[in-house]
């Protein structure tokens, strides 16, 4: 049973785990540390990231699948969430091919109210995972630059510039 970070973002999506009590980024397929938050739905199967970008997607518009089409259906922004976390999921489990991964601490844009949080936690579910944490971007960075230098009696300053 492992637990994974995932960092859930509006533009790149990223996955992590702890390893000889570090945090390791993983690589995905690409060989990249991230991964575009992009969901192409095609004929046969559903693409996540790089692949979307490329996809035809001119069945698609906004959230709407096959506009103006007998099979049109309306998806839920969860149901697009949830497949980017169902590959970082993936791309986690190839990692650790002898594990299983279970739950995850996640992190969201600091802007998201509470419909989209809510909305996330549902896409976790989703994407088969057990939602340990859920944490905003910046305080995840605070939170980790605290536990890397030890700092007491300070006040941390973070800055979030986002990936868009």
């Amino acid at each position: 049973m492992v637990y994974i970070g995932i960092d859930l973002g509006t533009t790149y999506s990223c996955v992590s785990v702890i390893e000889d009590g570090r945090p390791i980024v993983i690589v995905s397929d690409d060989g990249k540390f991230t991964i575009p938050s992009v969901v192409a739905y095609c004929d046969t199967e559903i693409l996540v990231g790089n692949s979307a970008l490329t996809a035809d997607t001119d069945r698609i518009v906004g959230y709407v699948l096959n506009a103006g089409q007998p099979n049109e259906r309306f998806l839920r922004p969860e149901e697009v969430s949830a497949e980017i976390l169902k590959k970082l999921k993936t791309i986690a489990e190839r990692y650790l091919p002898e594990k299983e991964v279970t739950g995850a601490v996640v992190t969201v844009p600091a802007f998201f109210n509470l419909e989209q949080i809510i909305a996330t936690k549902r896409a976790i579910q989703m994407a088969g995972l057990d939602l340990k944490y859920l944490l905003e971007e910046p305080t995840a960075a605070a939170i980790a630059y605290y536990n890397k230098m030890r700092m007491t009696d300070s006040t941390i300053m973070v800055f979030d510039f986002g990936g868009g």
